[in-house]
């Protein structure tokens, strides 16, 4: 992901590094290009043409995901010996973590999608149950809470 700008006698002529992310581990990162570098050359592999329109190359996609390139960097054996697989097994672990703890949220999107579904079936559900829908027994209050997001349905079954 390393894009040439400009050509032989220009003065403005550059490398820019395209691959990157704002939040990466820098050292990581950078030491992640540095070696996979160094191993194309020593291999003297081709890069292949120039990717001028890039969405209309035949070239292999990066991972589209976080899991994905976790999965991706933990199955890489070039990798796994580069950086040892105490290194890659650490990192794959905690960012693996990452996203689990990610996936247990509930996201804005989600509310914002299922929650007026959600809440048509339980008042068709309430209302099917033969409870007044008036009275205390089949008040139901959904409370979106501690910022969590986590949708609490609460019955109060005092008064009945």
């Amino acid at each position: 992901m390393i894009r040439l700008l400009g050509g032989p006698g220009d003065s403005a002529t550059r490398l820019e590094n395209r691959a990157g992310e704002p939040a990466a581990n820098p050292y990581l990162y950078m030491s992640s290009q540095i070696l996979a570098g160094l191993d194309g050359v020593d291999r003297a592999l081709d890069p292949g043409p120039s990717a001028d329109t890039p969405y209309e190359s035949n070239a292999p996609l990066l991972p589209k995901s976080l899991r994905e390139a976790v999965f991706a960097l933990k199955d890489d054996p070039f990798f796994r010996d580069a950086m040892g697989s105490t290194m890659v097994d650490y990192y794959t672990h905690i960012k693996l973590a990452e996203i689990e703890r990610f996936q247990a949220e509930v996201s804005d999107w989600e509310q914002r999608e299922y929650f007026e579904m959600f809440l048509t079936r339980l008042q068709s559900v309430v209302q099917s149950s033969g409870y007044p829908a008036t009275s205390k027994s089949s008040a139901l209050a959904c409370d979106l809470h501690n910022k969590q997001r986590h949708l609490v349905l609460t019955r109060d079954f005092r008064s009945m």
